[in-house]
């Protein structure tokens, strides 16, 4: 077994051993304890939520939220390190769909739809339950290291019908699975210093341009697919609560880059949305933002000079 997995395991089966409460506080604990040592990423999380506060990166409040995302996500990776044992009764028990009927009947309907979303909440375990309940789901994905962890990790997915692929083998599988007419999700928080081989389009984002993925845009165009936005925030009991937005067509006879600019300007704004509801649970710890003069976001230095 290679090293990444039997590590991974191993943890798994020690975290899967703890009674969850016990499981949770130390996955909490960790993830503070984390926050306060690594200072590079403690930084650029605290100047991202600055953007989404409109406060200055070293206020308290600021300070909470960046120090709250760090230890959810530490709780995030504990449900992962649990994904294994979750059956699909628990997954159908504790994800929760707040859907309108059009959209529900529009999930249902045979033909292709993109979902695009971030690192929030519990997308992982949301997205079996999605596949349960209408169709298969192809994900692009970032390849972490090692990679045999990553081919294990989808292995594991692919058992509740969420197939994962690396971003390196992405344009194929995506277009194969629109063709088959599944569910196609996209991570698109990607930041302004990741991916430099993927095509990305200016939003004004939170009030300051930054960059978003154009492929979804595009990809909704050329296969008249609708475009959903779709987050997964985690609840009471670290319940599932999944919204989907109504859905954005994409004109196929609109020129290429202004389907880009008009549809992932749409995105970023129903992004904003989601994410002021609950930015503890939004796990940005790259760059998002170009750097400021001063480090002070935009919207905040506007209101300063009034």
């Amino acid at each position: 077994m290679r090293p990444g997995i039997l590590v991974w395991q191993t943890m798994s089966e020690v975290m899967g051993a703890l009674p969850p409460s016990l499981a949770d506080k130390i996955a909490r604990g960790l993830g503070a304890g984390v926050y306060y040592v690594w200072f590079t990423r403690r930084r650029v999380a605290r100047e991202n939520f600055a953007h989404v506060l409109n406060k200055p990166a070293n206020d308290p409040q600021v300070g909470r939220v960046a120090r709250s995302s760090f230890s959810n996500y530490t709780v995030y990776i504990l449900n992962m390190l649990r994904y294994g044992r979750v059956t699909d009764d628990e997954f159908r028990r504790r994800v929760h769909f707040h859907i309108s009927p059009e959209m529900h009947a529009l999930l249902k309907q045979d033909q292709p739809i993109i979902v695009v979303s971030a690192h929030f909440g519990n997308m992982d375990y949301a997205a079996p339950a999605a596949v349960d309940r209408y169709r298969p789901m192809t994900l692009a994905a970032e390849t972490i290291k090692p990679v045999e962890l990553f081919d294990h990790l989808a292995q594991m997915r692919s058992q509740h019908g969420v197939h994962l692929v690396p971003y390196d083998r992405a344009p194929r599988k995506i277009i194969e699975a629109l063709k088959r007419k599944e569910i196609v999700g996209f991570l698109i928080d990607f930041g302004i210093n990741a991916h430099k081989d993927i095509n990305t389009v200016p939003v004004t984002f939170f009030g300051e341009t930054t960059y978003f993925p154009s492929s979804p845009a595009l990809l909704a165009q050329r296969y008249n697919a609708p475009l959903v936005v779709s987050f997964a925030h985690i609840g009471a009991g670290q319940d599932i609560h999944i919204t989907i937005d109504p859905p954005i067509y994409v004109a196929r006879e609109i020129p290429r880059e202004q389907a880009e600019h008009e549809t992932m300007q749409l995105v970023a704004e129903r992004f904003e949305k989601a994410i002021v509801a609950h930015p503890e649970q939004w796990y940005v710890f790259r760059p998002m933002w170009p750097p400021s003069a001063n480090g002070r976001p935009a919207r905040l230095k506007r209101l300063s000079k009034k």
